[in-house]
């Protein structure tokens, strides 16, 4: 194997690879055990199995039973997908009923066509006409998906979506790309681009639970102090949307001495109710809500105000002492004030 393909199999190999262990990680070793958390460890399996078998079948000779086996995994990654995407908007803690079906007919429809037609014997079948319909499954799942989390998507681009939703995107999008790309294979599309987009898929997964400690967020259940009184997610969404129209045209954030009581006084919430939408959707507190919101101003004074003290501008947006504000700073910009308006001044020149 020439230099360059021991390369690109080494890239291909080590995303199926740690894929693996990372589908592992989910399914025995996350505690609390929790079915939405088993989904996501099955599809990250299915998608190795599948992923797998690309990868060998470029580089080297693969007996055509794990081709049939690599090609059948295929099958379960859109039920597996639609399964986690609908568990996890839920936040349920065990299987439906209906899960069963989702499942359970594709996996008997691919083992009994496999029975009767192997792969051994009707490799064409399974190359030309099986596989599609294996693809086919995936992409009306994938279509399903992508329905239930299309106003995410719109939250998303207003900034207003939480850290467990902008993870639910990061699942479907990546998916996407990988349905995208085998398909787009049968077209010329280079094929290998499938596992390699796969170890790109596996790192921006990786990357985005370990960042600030998502995954306590993401892998946990909703707040226990929260379970029991849930907001519906239409009460949610216009509570929250009130809230931002509130931080945008009041600037209440400003205020030094801001309670929660006030914020939920002033759009007619309980601070029972602004507390947990805050929590659940976007994963913080409220004392890291409003600091983000003054941050965002400083950053603004910092670059354009030459009059002001870093500590002057700490006061002037709403933050009672200079610790609190180089605290709060480095949270949220990881730099201090005085490193991020050098930097600022220096793209200026």
């Amino acid at each position: 194997m020439a230099i360059s393909n021991q390369i690109l199999f080494f890239l291909a190999g080590l995303g199926v690879f740690n894929g693996f262990l990372l589908a592992l990680c989910f399914l025995f070793f996350i505690k609390p055990r929790r079915w939405v958390n088993i989904l996501f460890g099955l599809l990250m399996l299915m998608l190795c199995i599948r992923i797998g078998k690309s990868v060998f079948h470029i580089f080297m000779e693969v007996d055509r039973f794990y081709r049939q086996i690599g090609l059948s995994a295929c099958i379960l990654v859109g039920p597996l997908l639609w399964l986690y995407v609908r568990h996890f908007l839920a936040d349920t803690s065990g299987p439906k009923r209906s899960d069963g079906l989702h499942l359970m007919i594709p996996l008997i429809t691919i083992v009994t066509v496999g029975l009767i037609w192997p792969y051994e014997t009707h490799p064409y079948a399974w190359n030309y006409q099986i596989v599609r319909g294996i693809y086919a499954v995936w992409v009306v799942y994938m279509i399903a998906s992508c329905w239930f989390v299309a106003p995410l998507a719109q939250k998303a681009l207003k900034r207003e979506a939480s850290i467990r939703e902008y993870w639910l995107l990061l699942v479907i999008s990546s998916i996407l790309l990988l349905c995208i790309a085998y398909n787009l294979a049968y077209y010329g599309f280079p094929y290998l681009s499938g596992p390699l987009l796969f170890s790109c898929v596996f790192y921006a997964f990786t990357g985005f639970l370990i960042s600030k400690k998502n995954y306590s967020i993401i892998l946990q259940a909703a707040p226990t102090k929260y379970q029991n009184q849930k907001i519906n997610p239409a009460q949610a969404d216009h509570l929250l949307q009130s809230l931002s129209d509130l931080m945008q045209e009041d600037q209440p954030y400003l205020n030094q001495k801001i309670k929660l009581a006030d914020i939920a006084q002033s759009i007619d919430s309980t601070p029972h109710e602004v507390s947990q939408v805050i929590n659940d959707r976007l994963g913080i507190s409220f004392n890291q809500y409003i600091n983000e919101y003054r941050i965002k101003v400083a950053c603004t004074l910092l670059k354009e105000s030459d009059h002001l003290t870093v500590e002057g501008i700490g006061q002037e947006v709403g933050f009672s002492s200079r610790s609190a504000f180089y605290t709060a700073f480095k949270a949220v910009m990881k730099q201090t004030p005085g490193q991020y308006k050098r930097h600022a001044s220096s793209s200026l020149l």
